[in-house]
């Protein structure tokens, strides 16, 4: 599988952002345009589209469904800067990741990852490395080197938003490496 990457505008930031999201390759139709919206800054729409898709999950009682739409809602609020907002939704999807049917070990990675982030944005690096880091073993002993690159990625952020900056070069030099594979 191929990393999509998009170019996102953030309203916290006049800086461009470039952030990859497992769900633009292999998401469900209504996540994919709940991306297309953010990157164009369409945030109403984008939560629009995760609120119906959950509202659906909980009236057909898809748990896979629940857990993908918090997901994205989590998401959806970290690009916002709500951080505290998309702590709770990430959490509220993570008690739901023991409902999902099948094999859940990349959501866990990928969740995991998007609670590194709102940690890292909260200023607790110690606990975004934590959790980063199981994301990472997650990924490396499922063999998806896409998953295991995104989180190599979020841990150079991580090293980079603390200040260490040798770190954050050697875990972006990992990421790149395993993206090229």
């Amino acid at each position: 599988a191929q990393a999509s990457f998009k170019l996102a505008y953030s309203n916290n930031s006049v800086h461009m952002a470039l952030f990859f999201d497992e769900a633009a390759n292999d998401g469900p139709d209504w996540a994919r345009e709940c991306l297309r919206h953010l990157a164009v800054q369409d945030n109403n729409s984008a939560f629009k589209a995760a609120r119906e898709s959950f509202l659906t999950a909980c009236k057909t009682q898809d748990p896979s469904g629940k857990f993908a739409a918090l997901h994205m809602m989590a998401k959806i609020h970290l690009f916002l800067g709500e951080f505290h907002d998309a702590d709770a939704l990430a959490r509220k999807a993570q008690e739901l990741l023991v409902d999902v049917p099948g094999d859940v070990v990349a959501l866990g990675g990928y969740l995991k990852r998007t609670l590194a982030n709102i940690k890292c944005h909260l200023l607790k690096f110690r606990e975004a490395m934590e959790v980063v880091q199981e994301s990472i073993l997650i990924f490396s002993e499922s063999g998806s080197k896409v998953g295991e690159a995104a989180a190599l990625s979020t841990l150079a952020k991580i090293y980079l938003a603390a200040q260490r900056r040798p770190d954050a070069l050697v875990a972006a030099k990992q990421s790149l490496v395993l993206h090229k594979e």
